[in-house]
């Protein structure tokens, strides 16, 4: 269980107060949320099982109250989202065997009338809104 430490901003864990949520022990086996590749695959593209996948993720948001799920070690061809904004797929792109471009950076911040805004920063300097880093299932028909 990951709590705010009371002295300082540490997170620490404690295995003796952690939760009993049905949902946590899914969130750590080989098809857990942490390891699946079900929002990312395939590369650049919406996923593969689009209907699982989307309710998959509300499931897995719901539980953790959060909007959307950012996942790490997923190569792609450069940062994008799937599922309405709700799987961000990004790679630190450490390995020249893995996708060989330019490093990009997802910003999250507060913006006006304090709503989140999403951004992909580029190594040249540009900032590109999230909406056009959206990947669109065909089967998908309605509003962003």
């Amino acid at each position: 269980f990951l709590k705010q430490g009371s002295s300082s901003n540490n997170i620490t864990y404690d295995e003796e107060k952690s939760p009993t949520s049905p949902v946590l022990p899914l969130c750590l086996g080989p098809k857990s949320p942490l390891w699946t590749r079900l929002y990312s695959y395939p590369p650049d593209a919406a996923p593969q099982d689009d209907s699982f996948a989307s309710e998959m993720i509300d499931l897995v948001l719901a539980e953790l109250d959060v909007d959307r799920m950012i996942m790490g070690h997923t190569p792609q061809k450069e940062i994008n989202a799937a599922l309405l904004n709700k799987a961000w797929r990004i790679d630190v792109r450490a390995s020249s065997g893995v996708n060989d471009r330019p490093p990009e950076v997802l910003e999250i911040v507060m913006g006006e009338e304090g709503k989140e805004e999403v951004w992909v920063l580029t190594h040249d300097g540009n900032r590109i809104p999230a909406s056009r880093r959206q990947t669109v299932s065909p089967f998908f028909h309605g509003e962003w």
